[in-house]
């Protein structure tokens, strides 16, 4: 099959590079490469360039796959370069390529990736220290922000971004096991294949070990007149040169890092231009340089192996301290759950002995009774009668003090009622200015505990993150006002039955992100409407830019869509400039969560959302509404934590007391 790329020469240092690292990852020292097309295309030639400077260290690798293996067909390929699922990503595998022995040709693409920040694919319930790759199918959600490649097995990698990948080459080439693979064949009898060849006969053009050496030449008096040199003086001298097998090398060039014969000095790729006046080195000098800085200490290999070797030692001493600080963390959490446990045990013993108390007592008073009754019948069945009526009276008497059951302690209210309250949760520190000294515990958090009635809680938090205040964010588009003359010629909100304060209305009108002072309008009220979801859609969908605003309890919230509200379920991604807000806080709470599929709004005939979590208006009259921060939108609270749950409307789950959606128009 023709290609219509440019074939790569064979004799320049872009054919020999590919061929080395094809050699190092088949494992076959003595491959050769037959022919080699150059695919490369300019523009993510320059994507590539771009990723790799914005990322260091890039971590470029080259990597070769069988065309056969490859969904995309060659000529998609060499016409537009690898495709990436956005979602599945490109897998690859590099420095190991497996041959098929049963076939001999071989077609393969080679590219380089830039793998920059690595991930494993870890199985989170592995031990720490121990590598264990999940066997599920990888998905771009399973990469971790902040890192480019995942890593799903030994020198297996999954890539999502296609600016990390180049085609460069289309290799073909044929191998053959046993031959391919075998080493380099310096030192082998070519008589007998033993690999202590020790002299080359210039007449038979063998190596030859001492006893093919002796066989052959001794075998006859013409054989005797051979002439036989030692093999590491003859070798240097009948060297063939690659592109004249004709003849033999004599010379080395050290800039083009080619052999020379004098076919290429006279006719050849030295003959004329800029090579021609190349300085060259007799070849036997040029292997005996290379054989000698070969057999000094390199400064590369040193600096190579010390890095290497330094930052494998600083993973380990990394792990332990991994390791250490987990069991740290795990020891504390026991010892806060101990006290815990013991302070329940103190709690739930003070109450079970006041009902213990009362228990003895009764019990006490039931002996009491039917020892008393017991006295009585005595004397019924064994007494005279003066006795017996002398005793029917005491009894009387005794009864008469306990009537009513007086005497009886009073009813319990005790109860097993003691609950855990609170959480523990485990983060690392935030970023400080300086180093913390201690470093078993998460700085950002404080540990106590506390008693209340009938309950004991036990807290691991971190502290609240600062936020940005609608105050202040007023206060300046304010001041621009001010400054060109611009004053608002409407009362922000009028009418609004949640916020009521003119003062409160003007401050979150002027956070709005509008050029121009549109003035708001009530779309949808609860009260001044039906107290209905299906409602609020019909009246507010397809009505442009809107702000909703919620009461519930003590609480006032909302946000700003930037966009449309429409009843399709179809998440808006599309960059906007959406956020929520609360009120009573005085707080302004930016777009930028932690969910694996951020949106900005998302709404069915059912449902109203912010982030798909963060804000959920929800129920037929609004009674089944949820929050739950740092999804789409967030502040910086723990994901998860119940301070994201309860920030925008005190708690996680609410019912919606007033609903407000105001629409945005100007005065024309």
């Amino acid at each position: 099959m023709s290609l219509s790329v440019p074939k790569v020469s064979p004799f320049g240092e872009e054919f020999g590079y590919v061929e080395q690292q094809l050699r190092l990852q088949t494992k076959a020292p003595v491959l050769k490469v037959k022919e080699m097309f150059d695919i490369s295309l300019k523009p993510i030639n320059v994507q590539f360039d771009n990723f790799c400077r914005a990322h260091v260290p890039s971590n470029v690798v080259d990597v070769f796959i069988p065309t056969n293996q490859i969904k995309q067909s060659k000529a998609d390929v060499i016409s537009h370069g690898f495709k990436v699922h956005p979602k599945e990503g490109f897998t690859f595998t590099t420095n190991d390529l497996e041959i098929d022995t049963n076939e001999k040709e071989f077609e393969v693409f080679h590219l380089k990736v830039a793998l920059a920040s690595i991930i494993n694919y870890q199985d989170p319930k592995a031990p720490i220290g121990k590598v264990k790759y999940q066997t599920g199918t990888p998905t771009v959600a399973n990469l971790e922000l902040g890192y480019n490649t995942l890593r799903i097995g030994e020198n297996k990698f999954v890539v999502f971004i296609p600016n990390q990948i180049k085609g460069c080459h289309l290799l073909r080439f044929t191998f053959e096991q046993g031959v391919s693979d075998a080493d380099p064949d310096g030192h082998v009898c070519q008589q007998c294949g033993s690999p202590n060849a020790t002299v080359y006969c210039l007449n038979c053009h063998k190596k030859l070990c001492d006893d093919c050496d002796h066989k052959l030449h001794e075998s006859s008096d013409f054989m005797k007149q051979h002439k036989v040199l030692p093999l590491e003086e003859a070798i240097i001298t009948v060297q063939k040169c690659p592109e004249h097998p004709d003849h033999n090398v004599e010379y080395y060039c050290p800039k083009c890092h080619l052999p020379i014969c004098l076919e290429c000095k006279v006719n050849g790729s030295h003959a004329h231009g800029d090579p021609a006046k190349h300085k060259l080195l007799p070849i036997s000098q040029a292997y005996e340089d290379a054989m000698t800085i070969l057999k000094k200490p390199s400064p590369y290999d040193a600096e190579r192996e010390r890095g290497i070797n330094n930052g494998l030692d600083d993973c380990e001493r990394r792990l332990q301290e991994i390791t250490a600080n987990q069991q740290a963390v795990e020891d504390e959490i026991m010892r806060i759950a101990m006290k815990a446990i013991e302070e329940s045990r103190m709690q739930s013993s003070r109450v079970a002995n006041q009902v213990n108390s009362t228990k003895c007592e009764l019990l006490r008073k039931k002996q009491e009774y039917e020892d008393q009754k017991a006295l009585v019948e005595n004397y019924r069945v064994n007494a005279e009668p003066v006795p017996f009526l002398e005793t029917v009276f005491r009894d009387s008497c005794l009864k008469r003090e306990t009537e009513h059951n007086v005497d009886l302690p009073q009813p319990l209210s005790q109860k097993g009622n003691l609950i855990v309250y609170g959480r523990i949760e485990v983060s690392p520190p935030k970023a400080q200015k300086e180093a913390p000294k201690e470093r078993a515990l998460p700085q950002d958090s404080q540990s106590y505990s506390y008693v209340t009635e009938g309950t004991t809680s036990t807290v691991l938090e971190p502290k609240d993150p600062h936020w940005t205040r609608l105050s202040k964010m007023a206060a300046r588009k304010r001041a621009k006002y001010e400054n060109a003359g611009i004053t608002l010629p409407f009362r922000p909100f009028d009418g609004s039955r949640i916020i009521t304060d003119q003062m409160v209305a003007e401050r979150l009108y002027l956070c709005l992100p509008f050029k121009g002072t549109p003035e708001p309008h009530i779309l949808y009220s609860t009260e001044l409407h039906s107290k209905n979801i299906h409602m609020m859609h019909k009246m507010i969908d397809e009505m442009g830019i809107t702000a909703v605003i919620v009461k519930s309890g003590d609480q006032v919230f909302g946000g700003f869509a930037a966009t449309k509200w429409t009843s399709d379920g179809v998440p808006r991604k599309d960059k906007s400039s959406t956020f929520l807000f609360q009120v009573t806080k005085d707080a302004f709470i930016p777009y930028g969560g932690r969910s694996e599929e951020p949106l900005y709004t998302v709404a069915t005939p059912d449902t109203l959302s912010f982030g798909g979590a963060d804000l959920v208006l929800a129920g037929q009259q609004f009674e089944r509404c949820s929050s739950a921060l740092e999804n789409s939108f967030g502040l910086g609270f723990l994901y998860g934590s119940q301070k994201a749950k309860e920030f925008l409307a005190g708690q996680n789950k609410f019912a919606a007391d007033i609903v407000e959606v105001w629409g945005f128009f100007t005065s024309e």
